[in-house]
């Protein structure tokens, strides 16, 4: 999406890797996301949630 919009034209520009919001700081969004993930992984195995669900499934 970030090539369409950006110069030199139409699918001739380059990839946008970092981002930048107002009031926010500078950051790469797959830095961010792996970030997410981490965060996420460490609070459910302090709850000590499984991320499969342990359903019983009786034939």
């Amino acid at each position: 999406m970030d090539r369409i919009f950006r110069e030199p034209g139409f699918l001739r520009g380059h990839v946008i890797d970092w981002m930048q919001l107002p009031h926010w700081p500078i950051f790469n969004i797959a830095d961010s996301a792996i970030v997410c993930a981490a965060v996420l992984s460490i609070v459910l195995t302090g709850r000590n949630i499984s991320p499969i669900a342990n359903k019983s499934v009786r034939p």
